[in-house]
């Protein structure tokens, strides 16, 4: 029971963790995008395209654990956030389920591509000869050191490069001898670029985030960008006008268009007619304009990055304190209908402890100065149940407001072992502590029938 418990209880946390991580992506991205509108800074193609990282980073990363998980008590991360009265647990809970569902969903469709590629590799004829020494050069020339295979299939309608460890490159059956030397460049360039490590990332924020319409522009912008890098190396590499590099692509993409299926693993370079006149636009634009140099933008992405990430940290830090609002506010708000009645204190020391109780063990985070919100709790007959020990100095004092379904005993176990405690149904009980030490609050139901209820902890 406590490890199924502890199990959902995490699971719930980085649910709430990947909410809040979004909310950070989706700024980032925007803000991304707001200053991507400017002419002068679109032309910075390789500057753009590197900031792109330090936004992909706010979509993955979880600042906001890190924040909670540094910051001192009373302000520690709870373990039941926002789980404060049983009918919005409810239907958290039930979000938390959808959630999960389109997670697995949409992995599974990935995977079930994954697949289909691992196929088609088998099928696939693998290029050697003059193709194969042309790609061995091209790597000897960008810095490649793993020569990627080369295979050509039916399969697919234009040229894509596949594999995060055993990349290979497709190509498609139509491609011409006089542009194999174009095609394996600029799948070369992704290599170059790395461009698989982005894709695998924004394969995991569509799955994650699957819920965000902006997840899912966020996968094409990238894409995009990455290919408009190529396009800008390639032109370089290549010392090729951008009119005859784009002249030789649709070429390349001629057969496709004539195609009225499209197939798998067709990649960015024929998304569509639009996409092909938008790059080649800005080619002819970046022409003219003198790119900054390397150095330059090396600082400049860099810098980009952090800029992001502290936008990110300033979103979770805004949640953090949101949250603890939250938290205050509903600690207030249901200590109000609890009894006061006066209820008569016991004292049991371990002789006098009843025999065969089953002892459950549950997760307590509550400091001093703080109120825990409303814990729900369930007891077989003859059952214990014990929170984690919290340390408590001379003079503290502990409210417990407890409301169950049969008589139960609650109250505090001493760092001696001895239990000061009441007997009720329902109310509540201060606890004075007398010497400093580590102390535990425990509920017992010695009935022959379940019992249920919630309790709430004032630590002053």
């Amino acid at each position: 029971m406590i490890g199924y418990n502890y199990f959902a209880d995490n699971l719930m946390i980085w649910f709430w963790m990947q909410v809040f991580t979004m909310l950070t992506g989706t700024f980032a991205w925007l803000v991304w995008k707001l200053f991507g509108q400017s002419r002068q800074f679109q032309l910075q193609i390789p500057l753009l395209r590197g900031i792109l990282w330090g936004v992909i980073l706010n979509w993955l990363v979880p600042v906001l654990l890190v924040i909670w998980w540094i910051r001192e008590p009373p302000y520690k991360f709870h373990r039941d956030i926002f789980g404060v009265t049983p009918v919005l647990k409810t239907v958290l809970k039930n979000v938390f389920l959808v959630w999960l569902i389109g997670f697995l969903v949409n992995a599974f469709c990935f995977a079930v591509q994954f697949h289909q590629i691992h196929t088609d590799k088998k099928r696939a004829r693998i290029l050697n000869g003059r193709i194969k020494e042309k790609e061995t050069a091209i790597c000897r020339k960008f810095g490649i050191k793993r020569v990627p295979m080369i295979y050509q299939s039916s399969a697919i309608v234009s040229p894509v490069t596949t594999g995060i460890i055993r990349q290979g490159i497709f190509l498609p059956d139509t491609t011409m001898e006089e542009d194999v030397e174009l095609v394996l460049t600029h799948e070369l360039m992704h290599l170059k670029h790395r461009d698989y490590w982005m894709r695998y990332a924004l394969i995991l924020i569509h799955c994650i985030h699957w819920y965000n319409p902006f997840a899912r522009q966020l996968f094409w912008d990238a894409n995009e960008w990455n290919e408009h890098y190529c396009d800008f190396d390639c032109c370089r590499e290549l010392q090729m006008k951008s009119e005859t590099y784009f002249a030789h692509i649709r070429e390349c993409i001629k057969e496709i268009r004539r195609q009225k299926e499209m197939r798998r693993l067709q990649s960015g370079l024929c998304k569509n007619q639009n996409s092909m006149r938008k790059r080649e636009e800005l080619m002819n634009k970046v022409e003219v304009v003198k790119m900054k140099g390397k150095m330059v933008r090396r600082a400049v992405i860099i810098g980009s990055m952090a800029i992001t990430l502290l936008l990110g940290y300033a979103v979770s830090y805004g949640a953090v304190i949101a949250y603890d609002q939250t938290v205050r506010h509903t600690a207030v708000e249901i200590q109000l209908p609890m009894d006061e009645t006066e209820l008569e204190l016991f004292v049991e020391t371990v002789q006098d402890a009843p025999k065969n109780i089953a002892v459950i063990e549950e997760m307590l985070e509550i400091t001093k100065g703080r109120t825990s919100t409303l814990k729900e709790w369930s007891l077989d007959p003859v059952q214990e149940i014990r929170y984690s020990a919290i340390y408590l100095e001379k003079g503290a004092v502990v409210d417990l407001y407890v409301s169950s379904s049969q008589i139960v005993d609650y109250g505090l176990i001493l760092p001696d072992g001895t239990k000061n405690y009441v007997t009720a149904q329902k109310g509540d009980r201060s606890f004075e502590i007398s010497e400093s030490g580590e102390y535990r609050i425990f509920i017992r139901n010695r009935n022959n029938v379940s019992a249920s209820g919630s309790i709430i902890i004032i630590l002053n």
